[in-house]
Order: structure tokens, then C-alpha cells, then sequence
């Protein structure tokens, strides 16, 4: 990591810049050496202090949209049935 910095700052990025850049980096490889291996079970999550509120109002959006789309099916498919029992008594 050192000599990253070094040739970096030779280049004219100064070391808190080379330090960003090389974990951007980092993190990038990450994600590419995850999505090669089909049997990966890694999860990423961020880590903020605001993250954790952020992923329960996701979760809790999510939740709730599941929901109302389920509902929303159940109420087709029961709408369905009923317009053939009427196509069925006549």
C-alpha cells in the first residue's frame, strides 16, 4: 500500500487522495471477485452511522410495497374465480 501511495504522489495525488483512491479500488475488486464465484454467500453492507437507520426504512418500504402488491394479486385471482362461476352458472 505504501509503494501505491509513493507512485501515486509521484504522479501529483497526495497521500489522503492515493489512500481513497486505492480503497475505492479495493472495494471495486471486491465486488468484481464476488459476482466471478456463483456459490458466494457475502453479504456487503455499509457502514455509516446513518446506514443503519437507512436499511430499516428500505427494509420497512420493501415490506410494506410486498405487501400491498400481494394483496393486490390475491384480489385479481379472487376476482378471477369469481367471474368464471359466473361464466360456469350460465
Amino acid at each position: 500500500m505504501e509503494e501505491s501511495v509513493e507512485v501515486l504522489n509521484r504522479v501529483g495525488i497526495n497521500s489522503q487522495e492515493a489512500s481513497a483512491l486505492i480503497v475505492v479500488t479495493q472495494h471495486y475488486d471486491t465486488l468484481q471477485s464476488i459476482g466471478e464465484e456463483t456459490n458466494s454467500n457475502l453479504i456487503l453492507l455499509p457502514n455509516s452511522p446513518q446506514a443503519g437507520s437507512d436499511m430499516l426504512n428500505n427494509m420497512v418500504a420493501s415490506f410494506t410495497a410486498s405487501n400491498q402488491i400481494g394483496e393486490a394479486m390475491k384480489s385479481q385471482t379472487t376476482k378471477k374465480k369469481g367471474s368464471r362461476r359466473t361464466d360456469d352458472e350460465e
